[in-house]
């Protein structure tokens, strides 16, 4: 029987009056692809092309599992090419920053040295997700968002008013807006003329996308 035979180069002992012939195929594959594939965690660095989806009983996915051979090649390819790889990242993350730094000080001149380290560890940190790494946003935007952000946690009433008076997030914010652009304008250098910029001039922001630089 063909069954008997994927079980014997499975190493699965069976019996067809007490297994299913389906389920005991299915512990058959099961065996044989632990035998010639390896597990890769689907958090992993590098990605590959999957060749056996593995879930859980949730049915959550888990990983891949490549043929073996594949998985020694990567592995040996990823220790021969560590340091180039690293020694590239190194290169974008320091462009990245310079980039990042001639940005905030074209758009904000007159911002103070440690807040200008300080939005660049935040708002920009590689792989946190917060506006200064958000792809849909013009340059300008990002740089007001992270600096309007770090104005609002740092240099005005915001976290007192919902820590202390219990102010929701939103009136906390519509309360130190005034100070927020007062400050912003100043760091631009566009101190005297936020009569002639009006209320309307604050780039808006889904809520949930401006809290994420949040300076908590």
């Amino acid at each position: 029987m063909q069954v008997h035979h994927i079980a014997q180069a499975a190493g699965v002992s069976w019996a067809v009056a007490d297994v299913p012939v389906l389920r005991l195929m299915a512990e058959c594959l099961s065996a044989l692809a632990e035998r010639m594939y390896e597990f890769v965690e689907l958090a992993g660095e590098y990605g590959v092309a999957p060749c056996v989806i593995v879930d859980s009983k949730f049915k959550r996915q888990l990983g891949i599992r490549v043929p073996t051979h594949v998985h020694t090649a990567v592995l040996e390819s990823a220790d021969e090419t560590a340091a180039d790889r690293a020694s590239a990242t190194l290169l974008r993350d320091r462009r990245d920053n310079i980039k990042a730094r001639a940005l905030l000080l074209t758009t904000f001149p007159s911002i103070p040295p440690q807040c200008l380290e300080k939005i660049l560890q935040h708002a920009f940190l590689k792989g946190s997700r917060r506006v200064g790494r958000i792809s849909t946003r013009t340059d300008t935007e990002k740089a007001t968002l992270a600096v309007e952000a770090h104005i609002r946690h740092e240099h005005t009433e915001y976290e007192r008013l919902m820590e202390d008076e219990g102010m929701e997030r939103e009136g906390a914010r519509r309360r130190v807006w005034g100070e927020v652009r007062r400050v912003r304008d100043e760091w631009a250098g566009r101190v005297g003329r936020a009569g002639e910029d009006g209320e309307g001039e604050e780039v808006e922001m889904e809520v949930k996308e401006v809290e994420v630089i949040d300076l908590t």
